[in-house]
């Protein structure tokens, strides 16, 4: 009422959380919101991300961070890269990382190689892209085919900030709010052009 500026840093705060329970129901690290009904759909369906749609393509042999080196790091990506392929998903892809071998990805290809395995990895034609994910916390990479027919963000509203009045006037409110959710497609024969790669 007097002019005094408002401390947004709380507001900004909030607005990060909610982007991140995006990101994270799109990575599929939380449990993302059900809809519908069992009785309407056999079984009540639910929002899914990239590692734990049930259709998702997998990879369950990845050579773990401890031990993995650029050459075995190459394999793994190509190997996924295969497992897509033999699936009709052609590329272009986006390649997901943990944190874990994000790091391993900036070492030397292999000894004395005046190329990083990262800069190797992004060679590989289909490959746009390499991405690290700060919420895939263990051993997994992601390869996405980066085309709608595979993935969509269903954005039913901008987050935007909320207000209102309580306390007969005396206090004012604010929510932060979004509705924005990943669709992940599903085609004939119960494939996704996702592969989760893992070490178990």
């Amino acid at each position: 009422n007097k002019g005094t500026p408002l401390q947004t840093t709380r507001a900004e705060h909030a607005a990060r959380r909610v982007a991140e329970k995006i990101e994270q129901t799109l990575i599929g690290t939380i449990a993302g919101p059900a809809f519908g009904t069992a009785a309407n759909y056999g079984t009540a369906p639910k929002v899914y991300g990239y590692r734990n749609h049930p259709h998702r393509l997998t990879k369950t042999d990845l050579t773990a961070s401890a031990s993995a080196t650029g050459e075995t790091i190459l394999a793994d990506v190509n190997a996924m890269i295969t497992t897509a392929v033999n699936a009709n998903f052609y590329g272009p892809y986006i390649l997901y990382v943990s944190n874990a071998y994000d790091r391993l990805l900036d070492n030397d290809f292999k000894a004395a190689s005046d190329k990083t395995t990262r800069q190797r990895v992004g060679e590989i034609d289909q490959v746009k892209e390499v991405r690290r994910l700060d919420y895939l916390t263990g051993d997994e990479m992601i390869l996405v085919q980066m085309d709608p027919e595979v993935c969509e963000a269903v954005n039913g509203m901008d987050p935007q900030t909320i207000q209102w009045e309580s306390h007969g006037g005396m206090r004012s409110n604010f929510k932060v709010i979004a509705i924005q959710v990943p669709w992940v497609k599903t085609f004939v024969g119960d494939v996704t052009g996702v592969v989760h790669g893992t070490t178990s």
